[in-house]
């Protein structure tokens, strides 16, 4: 069996913005990057990130962002409002639709990944770890959400993981209270997961979406025609009001 090549990208921006659009620039031409699959993780400065098709106004404490100097932003998929900053790492998962079950839909995929996010973590030596849906709850606390976005030929998936973060900026820049909106966030008492090795965790989970998805990972970066779509995205549509706020 030939061995599928697959790269580690750790990637990040200072700029909120061009990091969710590379998100979509990876995934525009992840057909033409001859990686079968691809892990990224990255971190955001303090930012609040809502879901594709949600309200700013009903999601996010514009107020309390504005005097905190938090970042409002939107990414290409759906889910519900998270909070990003040094201490929540970022980790994106891209791979081609032939590698998932036939007929899955993007619940179904979200939850099986999930799963073997949360495998990774149990295999770092930590316990009470499970997965809710498309969360990852330790001692049932949220410490990790995802989302995910099909195109025709591939997926892409990406998660939080809460180590350190500023829980009470977390807290206090989304709107906790129900919406009547049927894509407004469900929300869940958050913890950091402090106790897990970050590095041990990066190199297991890579083990885990080795075995899964028969892929040899290798470091690399973005290539130059990625970052350049993603800067093109960023300024024609993840830093404009119009995308933001919708």
């Amino acid at each position: 069996m030939s061995v599928r090549a697959g790269r580690v990208i750790n990637y990040s921006s200072r700029d909120p913005h061009l990091n969710l659009a590379l998100e979509e620039a990876l995934l525009r031409l992840h057909g033409q990057s001859h990686h079968h699959a691809t892990v990224r993780f990255w971190r955001n400065p303090r930012a609040v990130v809502l879901g594709r098709g949600q309200r700013a106004e009903e999601e996010v404490n514009l107020e309390y962002c504005g005097e905190r100097g938090i970042t409002v932003c939107r990414r290409m998929s759906g889910g519900g409002t998270v909070y990003h900053d040094e201490g929540n790492l970022n980790v994106s998962l891209l791979v081609p639709r032939s590698a998932l079950p036939p007929e899955a839909g993007i619940k179904a995929v979200c939850a099986s990944i999930c799963g073997a996010f949360a495998e990774s973590i149990r295999e770092c030596g930590v316990d009470g770890v499970e997965c809710l849906d498309t969360n990852i709850t330790h001692m049932g606390r949220k410490v990790s959400g995802s989302a995910a976005y099909f195109t025709r030929d591939s997926l892409l998936y990406h998660s939080t993981l809460l180590h350190s973060a500023n829980l009470e900026d977390l807290e206090r820049s989304l709107r906790q209270q129900p919406s009547p909106h049927r894509l407004s966030s469900a929300y869940m008492p958050t913890s950091n997961l402090g106790g897990l090795d970050l590095d041990r965790w990066r190199e297991t989970l890579i083990k885990v979406l080795g075995r899964r998805y028969e892929t040899v990972f290798r470091e690399a970066g973005p290539s130059h025609d990625e970052l350049r779509l993603a800067h093109e995205l960023r300024e024609s549509k993840y830093s404009t009001p119009a995308w933001i706020l919708g």
